[in-house]
Protein backbone atom coordinates (compact mmCIF):
# COMPACT_ATOMS: atom_id res chain seq x y z
CA UNK A 1 0.00 0.00 0.00
CA UNK A 2 1.11 3.49 -0.92
CA UNK A 3 0.42 5.83 1.35
CA UNK A 4 0.88 9.46 1.96
CA UNK A 5 3.99 11.11 4.78
CA UNK A 6 1.76 11.52 8.18
CA UNK A 7 0.16 8.34 7.58
CA UNK A 8 1.77 6.09 10.70
CA UNK A 9 1.39 9.23 12.89
CA UNK A 10 -2.28 10.25 12.14
CA UNK A 11 -3.42 6.07 12.27
CA UNK A 12 -1.24 6.30 15.62
CA UNK A 13 1.06 3.49 14.38
CA UNK A 14 3.85 2.57 16.45
CA UNK A 15 7.26 0.12 15.38
CA UNK A 16 8.05 -2.96 17.72
CA UNK A 17 11.64 -2.65 15.61
CA UNK A 18 12.60 -0.20 12.94
CA UNK A 19 11.37 3.20 11.99
CA UNK A 20 9.29 4.36 9.30
CA UNK A 21 10.69 4.36 5.50
CA UNK A 22 12.58 7.07 4.00
CA UNK A 23 11.20 7.87 0.36
CA UNK A 24 12.65 6.47 -2.60
CA UNK A 25 14.82 3.06 -2.43
CA UNK A 26 11.70 1.14 -2.54
CA UNK A 27 11.88 0.59 1.50
CA UNK A 28 8.64 -0.28 3.15
CA UNK A 29 7.42 -1.30 6.50
CA UNK A 30 5.01 -4.04 7.84
CA UNK A 31 2.40 -4.31 9.45
CA UNK A 32 2.86 -7.15 12.46
CA UNK A 33 0.95 -9.72 10.93
CA UNK A 34 3.16 -10.02 8.38
CA UNK A 35 5.83 -9.19 9.91
CA UNK A 36 5.63 -12.46 12.28
CA UNK A 37 5.03 -14.97 9.16
CA UNK A 38 7.85 -13.33 7.47
CA UNK A 39 10.20 -14.22 10.73
CA UNK A 40 8.59 -17.38 11.25
CA UNK A 41 8.36 -18.95 7.37
CA UNK A 42 11.82 -17.08 6.28
CA UNK A 43 13.76 -16.02 9.30
CA UNK A 44 14.08 -12.17 8.71
CA UNK A 45 15.07 -10.34 11.25
CA UNK A 46 16.56 -7.29 12.51
CA UNK A 47 19.70 -9.43 14.08
CA UNK A 48 22.94 -7.79 16.09
CA UNK A 49 24.89 -9.57 13.73
CA UNK A 50 24.44 -7.33 10.60
CA UNK A 51 24.67 -4.73 12.95
CA UNK A 52 20.95 -4.44 13.35
CA UNK A 53 20.82 -3.69 9.62
CA UNK A 54 18.10 -3.72 7.55
CA UNK A 55 16.85 -6.71 5.91
CA UNK A 56 16.16 -7.11 2.24
CA UNK A 57 12.89 -8.62 0.58
CA UNK A 58 12.45 -10.26 -2.95
CA UNK A 59 8.73 -9.96 -3.55
CA UNK A 60 7.15 -10.60 -6.72
CA UNK A 61 4.51 -8.31 -7.99
CA UNK A 62 2.14 -9.35 -11.19
CA UNK A 63 0.68 -6.79 -12.93
CA UNK A 64 -1.96 -6.73 -15.76
CA UNK A 65 -1.23 -5.49 -19.15
CA UNK A 66 -4.22 -3.75 -21.27
CA UNK A 67 -4.74 -7.28 -22.74
CA UNK A 68 -5.58 -8.70 -19.36
CA UNK A 69 -2.66 -10.76 -19.55
CA UNK A 70 -0.84 -10.98 -15.73
CA UNK A 71 3.02 -9.76 -15.98
CA UNK A 72 5.61 -10.74 -13.04
CA UNK A 73 8.44 -8.52 -12.03
CA UNK A 74 10.96 -9.09 -9.47
CA UNK A 75 11.26 -6.61 -6.96
CA UNK A 76 13.69 -5.95 -3.77
CA UNK A 77 12.82 -4.16 -0.93
CA UNK A 78 14.59 -2.70 1.70
CA UNK A 79 12.31 -3.66 5.14
CA UNK A 80 13.16 -0.61 7.50
CA UNK A 81 10.45 -1.41 10.38
CA UNK A 82 7.67 -3.72 11.61
CA UNK A 83 4.52 -1.84 13.12
CA UNK A 84 2.70 -3.13 16.70
CA UNK A 85 -0.17 -4.70 16.11
CA UNK A 86 -3.28 -3.13 15.75
CA UNK A 87 -6.35 -5.23 15.55
CA UNK A 88 -7.24 -3.71 11.89
CA UNK A 89 -6.55 -5.17 8.48
CA UNK A 90 -3.58 -2.72 8.23
CA UNK A 91 -1.41 -5.51 10.32
CA UNK A 92 -1.54 -7.95 6.93
CA UNK A 93 -0.06 -4.95 4.82
CA UNK A 94 2.80 -3.91 3.94
CA UNK A 95 3.73 0.42 3.59
CA UNK A 96 6.02 2.35 0.85
CA UNK A 97 5.51 5.73 -0.09
CA UNK A 98 3.08 6.95 -2.43
CA UNK A 99 5.65 8.01 -5.50
CA UNK A 100 7.36 4.20 -4.88
CA UNK A 101 3.93 2.50 -5.04
CA UNK A 102 3.05 4.28 -8.07
CA UNK A 103 6.32 3.37 -10.13
CA UNK A 104 5.71 -0.31 -9.17
CA UNK A 105 1.92 -0.59 -10.01
CA UNK A 106 2.66 1.65 -13.16
CA UNK A 107 -0.69 3.55 -12.24
CA UNK A 108 -2.21 6.91 -12.56
CA UNK A 109 -4.64 6.82 -10.13
CA UNK A 110 -5.30 5.69 -6.43
CA UNK A 111 -7.24 2.75 -5.78
CA UNK A 112 -8.69 4.00 -2.79
CA UNK A 113 -8.67 6.70 0.12
CA UNK A 114 -8.57 6.17 3.72
CA UNK A 115 -10.87 8.35 5.37
CA UNK A 116 -9.82 9.19 9.62
CA UNK A 117 -12.42 11.23 11.59
CA UNK A 118 -12.17 12.45 15.08
CA UNK A 119 -15.15 10.18 17.09
CA UNK A 120 -17.20 7.41 15.88
CA UNK A 121 -20.12 9.63 16.32
CA UNK A 122 -19.27 11.62 12.85
CA UNK A 123 -18.56 8.05 10.80
CA UNK A 124 -22.16 8.48 9.47
CA UNK A 125 -22.51 11.78 7.93
CA UNK A 126 -18.97 10.86 6.47
CA UNK A 127 -20.29 8.27 4.53
CA UNK A 128 -23.54 10.01 3.14
CA UNK A 129 -20.96 12.79 1.95
CA UNK A 130 -18.81 10.28 0.75
CA UNK A 131 -21.68 8.21 -1.11
CA UNK A 132 -23.08 11.38 -2.29
CA UNK A 133 -19.79 12.24 -4.50
CA UNK A 134 -20.44 8.58 -5.79
CA UNK A 135 -17.91 6.75 -4.51
CA UNK A 136 -18.14 3.28 -2.88
CA UNK A 137 -17.85 3.59 0.94
CA UNK A 138 -17.08 0.82 3.84
CA UNK A 139 -16.42 1.45 7.54
CA UNK A 140 -15.92 -0.49 10.35
CA UNK A 141 -20.05 0.58 11.15
CA UNK A 142 -20.27 -2.52 8.33
CA UNK A 143 -18.57 -4.74 10.69
CA UNK A 144 -20.86 -3.41 13.40
CA UNK A 145 -24.32 -3.91 11.72
CA UNK A 146 -23.11 -7.29 10.54
CA UNK A 147 -22.96 -7.76 14.32
CA UNK A 148 -26.04 -6.56 15.15
CA UNK A 149 -28.08 -8.63 13.11
CA UNK A 150 -26.42 -11.10 14.53
CA UNK A 151 -27.86 -10.10 18.07
CA UNK A 152 -30.72 -9.46 16.16
CA UNK A 153 -31.01 -13.08 16.02
CA UNK A 154 -29.89 -13.80 19.32
CA UNK A 155 -32.09 -11.57 20.67
CA UNK A 156 -35.23 -13.24 18.65
CA UNK A 157 -34.12 -16.41 20.40
CA UNK A 158 -33.80 -15.02 23.75
CA UNK A 159 -36.88 -13.50 23.75
CA UNK A 160 -38.39 -17.27 22.90
CA UNK A 161 -37.03 -19.01 25.61
CA UNK A 162 -38.15 -15.52 27.97
CA UNK A 163 -41.46 -16.40 27.01
CA UNK A 164 -41.66 -20.07 28.00
CA UNK A 165 -40.07 -18.96 31.21
CA UNK A 166 -42.84 -16.44 31.37
CA UNK A 167 -44.95 -19.35 30.95
CA UNK A 168 -43.41 -21.71 33.44
CA UNK A 169 -43.65 -19.04 36.45
CA UNK A 170 -47.35 -18.26 35.73
CA UNK A 171 -48.01 -22.00 35.80
CA UNK A 172 -45.82 -22.13 38.96
CA UNK A 173 -47.49 -19.03 40.53
CA UNK A 174 -50.89 -20.64 40.03
CA UNK A 175 -49.61 -24.04 41.76
CA UNK A 176 -48.17 -21.59 44.60
CA UNK A 177 -51.93 -20.39 45.19
CA UNK A 178 -54.25 -23.28 44.65
CA UNK A 179 -52.15 -25.19 47.24
CA UNK A 180 -52.19 -21.85 49.41
CA UNK A 181 -56.04 -22.25 48.73
CA UNK A 182 -56.05 -25.72 49.99
CA UNK A 183 -53.85 -24.91 52.83
CA UNK A 184 -55.68 -22.37 54.11
CA UNK A 185 -59.50 -23.41 53.49
CA UNK A 186 -60.12 -24.06 56.64
CA UNK A 187 -58.86 -20.12 57.52
CA UNK A 188 -60.69 -19.16 54.16
CA UNK A 189 -63.78 -20.45 56.10
CA UNK A 190 -63.43 -19.22 59.49
CA UNK A 191 -63.39 -15.50 57.55
CA UNK A 192 -66.31 -15.96 55.50
CA UNK A 193 -67.92 -17.19 58.84
CA UNK A 194 -66.71 -13.65 60.49
CA UNK A 195 -68.36 -12.18 57.71
CA UNK A 196 -65.72 -11.56 55.34
CA UNK A 197 -67.52 -11.76 51.82
CA UNK A 198 -66.32 -13.28 48.35
CA UNK A 199 -64.45 -10.23 47.53
CA UNK A 200 -62.32 -9.88 50.53
CA UNK A 201 -60.90 -13.23 50.08
CA UNK A 202 -60.70 -11.94 46.02
CA UNK A 203 -58.76 -9.20 47.07
CA UNK A 204 -56.87 -11.09 49.63
CA UNK A 205 -55.24 -13.46 47.45
CA UNK A 206 -54.97 -11.15 44.14
CA UNK A 207 -52.77 -8.89 47.54
CA UNK A 208 -50.67 -11.70 47.43
CA UNK A 209 -50.23 -12.26 43.64
CA UNK A 210 -49.22 -8.70 43.72
CA UNK A 211 -46.32 -8.93 46.57
CA UNK A 212 -44.80 -12.04 44.26
CA UNK A 213 -44.91 -10.16 41.07
CA UNK A 214 -43.34 -7.52 42.56
CA UNK A 215 -40.92 -8.92 44.08
CA UNK A 216 -40.24 -11.06 41.33
CA UNK A 217 -40.18 -7.95 38.93
CA UNK A 218 -37.85 -5.94 41.45
CA UNK A 219 -35.32 -8.95 41.58
CA UNK A 220 -35.71 -9.72 37.70
CA UNK A 221 -34.81 -6.17 37.04
CA UNK A 222 -31.60 -6.35 39.53
CA UNK A 223 -30.43 -9.21 37.56
CA UNK A 224 -31.05 -7.89 34.45
CA UNK A 225 -28.42 -4.65 35.27
CA UNK A 226 -25.93 -6.72 36.79
CA UNK A 227 -25.67 -8.54 33.62
CA UNK A 228 -26.07 -5.77 31.73
CA UNK A 229 -22.72 -4.20 33.53
CA UNK A 230 -20.99 -7.35 33.23
CA UNK A 231 -21.77 -7.27 29.11
CA UNK A 232 -20.30 -3.93 29.32
CA UNK A 233 -17.20 -4.60 30.77
CA UNK A 234 -16.21 -7.58 29.40
CA UNK A 235 -18.11 -7.70 26.07
CA UNK A 236 -17.12 -3.99 24.70
CA UNK A 237 -13.44 -4.14 25.13
CA UNK A 238 -13.55 -7.68 23.21
CA UNK A 239 -15.51 -6.04 20.14
CA UNK A 240 -13.86 -2.36 19.98
CA UNK A 241 -10.18 -4.91 20.16
CA UNK A 242 -11.67 -7.01 17.03
CA UNK A 243 -13.40 -4.28 14.88
CA UNK A 244 -10.60 -2.02 15.70
CA UNK A 245 -12.81 1.14 16.15
CA UNK A 246 -12.81 3.70 18.87
CA UNK A 247 -15.58 4.36 21.70
CA UNK A 248 -18.74 2.72 20.88
CA UNK A 249 -20.48 3.90 24.22
CA UNK A 250 -22.90 0.82 25.37
CA UNK A 251 -23.35 -2.82 24.49
CA UNK A 252 -26.52 -3.07 26.35
CA UNK A 253 -29.03 -0.04 27.45
CA UNK A 254 -30.79 0.63 30.18
CA UNK A 255 -33.72 3.30 30.78
CA UNK A 256 -36.49 3.83 33.30
CA UNK A 257 -38.61 2.66 30.52
CA UNK A 258 -37.41 -0.72 30.04
CA UNK A 259 -36.93 -1.30 34.05
CA UNK A 260 -41.08 -0.17 33.98
CA UNK A 261 -42.18 -2.32 31.09
CA UNK A 262 -40.53 -5.46 33.02
CA UNK A 263 -41.65 -5.21 36.68
CA UNK A 264 -45.20 -4.75 34.91
CA UNK A 265 -44.73 -7.62 33.19
CA UNK A 266 -43.99 -9.50 36.51
CA UNK A 267 -47.12 -8.21 38.25
CA UNK A 268 -49.17 -9.04 34.88
CA UNK A 269 -48.37 -12.34 34.81
CA UNK A 270 -48.35 -12.78 38.05
CA UNK A 271 -51.80 -11.35 38.51
CA UNK A 272 -53.11 -13.51 35.90
CA UNK A 273 -51.80 -16.32 36.88
CA UNK A 274 -53.49 -16.09 40.49
CA UNK A 275 -57.19 -15.01 39.07
CA UNK A 276 -58.09 -18.98 39.36
CA UNK A 277 -56.91 -19.38 42.64
CA UNK A 278 -58.47 -16.32 43.78
CA UNK A 279 -61.84 -16.73 42.28
CA UNK A 280 -61.70 -20.90 43.55
CA UNK A 281 -60.97 -19.32 47.02
CA UNK A 282 -63.79 -16.90 46.69
CA UNK A 283 -66.09 -19.11 46.06
CA UNK A 284 -65.64 -21.50 48.87
CA UNK A 285 -68.90 -22.27 50.91
CA UNK A 286 -67.95 -21.24 54.68
CA UNK A 287 -69.57 -24.63 56.26
CA UNK A 288 -67.90 -26.54 53.41
CA UNK A 289 -64.80 -24.70 54.32
CA UNK A 290 -65.01 -25.20 58.18
CA UNK A 291 -65.70 -29.29 57.44
CA UNK A 292 -62.34 -29.79 55.62
CA UNK A 293 -58.88 -30.31 57.55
Amino acid sequence: MGVPEGFGATNELEFQEGRWYEKGNNQIVLGSDLWDKLKKTDGISFSEETGNSAPVLSARLRLYGEDGRPVDREVSFLLTGALKPTNTELDNLAFTDLETARQLSEKEFYDGLRLKVESSVQVPAVRQRVEALGLACSSAQDEIDSVNRIMNGVTLVLAFFSSISLLVGGIMVVNTMVVSVYERTREIGISKALGASGRDILRMFLAECVIIGALGGFLGNMLGILFSIIIDRIGKPLLVSRLGVGDMGHLTAISPGILVAGFLAALLVSVLSGLYPAWRAAKLEPVTALRQL
